[in-house]
């Protein structure tokens, strides 16, 4: 009875018609007419393959793609359905996919007109998946925010020493100031790829963060780093080195110089395991600052999860530890610490991303 009534529907949805939108370039048109009736004409080989084929054509990539696969579930040899399979893949990104469903095409005899415009395909794809010899990556953010205490000081105005019989009253710059603040930063980064598994990194990253009622606690920094990663199978190695100098107030405050190495290995399609280790030298520039000079050392790893095999929802966990050692008997000596982050990752659409993250460390 489900089967009659189901064909009773699919005679009342004009497929010519929606086929005549799509043809014509109105498929997001032939889309809504088709998919209020998807419950009911799911299985329907006709209705199925154009409501994918007006899924794809609308920019609907991963909906195309489901319906695409329950149509080669039940018909593995339609062509036709493949052929657009590899189509959605194409358009998603996923070339390795795309190429092996133009493959698997090409082994069924399709007539020549079919072969003429898989090629295409398979040329493009070559082109996007041959090594270029240098590649250039830009990012830039503007970021508006609060801070509670911006200069990261005591918020008591006073403080007794017993032992000296005294109270000392603190200077307001050295009181917790709160402020609104702006934050620019931008980055670039040129990778020049020597020969299959080795690429040489120069990068270069500019910040800044003005806060208008603590000024004298404005940040810059500039940074720069040089390194290579070396590839294989499911590790990566990277290791580079670093060069920055930080700003407080308009004024140098330190300069870092340090190496960091980092170890990422594919466990399965949706786990990644990451070790990374730096070590950092920080000295101060102004001579009252100079006794601050130290070294510091951090450890960490960080899982990438997956909850799906196409990356759309990610959630990365981070666990690190480190120590400060003090080069010149500061005041507080030397410091451990350790910290823990934990950020998410949801692909909305094919052009939209949201995440979110958290952390917090603890130090003495």
């Amino acid at each position: 009875m489900l089967f009659w009534v189901g064909q009773a529907f699919a005679d009342d949805v004009d497929l010519k018609k929606a086929r005549e939108l799509i043809d014509g370039g109105k498929s997001a048109e032939a889309y809504s007419m088709l998919a209020p009736q998807e419950e009911l004409l799911s299985g329907d080989q006709d209705f199925d393959y154009l409501l994918a084929l007006a899924a794809l054509d609308s920019g609907q990539l991963e909906k195309s793609i489901t319906i695409f696969d329950r149509i080669l579930a039940v018909n593995p040899k339609f062509a036709g359905a493949r052929v657009d399979l590899a189509r959605a893949y194409f358009a998603l990104g996923s070339l390795d996919l795309a190429r092996q469903e133009f493959d698997t095409v090409q082994h069924q005899n399709p007539p020549q007109g079919v072969l003429d415009g898989i090629k295409k395909y398979m040329d493009l794809i070559e082109e996007r998946t041959r090594p270029k010899k240098n590649s250039l990556t830009a990012y830039a953010e503007a970021s508006l925010g609060h801070d509670s205490n911006m200069n990261a000081a005591n918020s008591l105005s006073q403080i007794n020493f017993p032992a000296l019989g005294t109270v000392v009253t603190m200077a307001n710059a050295n009181l917790s100031t709160p402020s609104p603040y702006m934050a620019l930063s931008s980055g670039l980064e040129l990778t020049h790829h020597l020969e299959p598994g080795v690429n040489f990194l120069v990068g270069l990253d500019l910040k800044k963060k003005d806060a208008p009622d603590a000024s004298s606690f404005n940040t810059a920094s500039a940074d720069g780093h040089l390194g290579v990663q070396l590839s294989g199978g499911a590790d990566v190695y990277t290791f580079s080195a670093q060069q920055g100098r930080f700003y407080l107030g308009g004024l140098p405050n330190r300069d870092t110089t340090g190496f960091s190495a980092q170890w990422q290995h594919t466990i399965n399609p949706t786990n990644q395991l990451v070790v990374f280790g730096t070590e950092n030298k920080m000295r101060f520039v102004p001579e009252t600052s100079k006794n601050q000079n130290m070294d510091q050392s951090i450890v960490g790893s960080s899982l990438i999860h997956s909850f799906d095999t196409e990356g759309k929802f990610v959630a990365s966990p981070t666990l690190l530890a480190g120590k400060e050692r003090s080069l010149t008997g500061r005041a507080d000596g030397d410091k451990i610490f350790a910290g823990a982050r934990l950020a998410f990752q949801y692909r909305l659409r094919d052009s939209l991303t949201g995440f979110a993250s958290g952390g917090a460390q603890y130090g003495q």
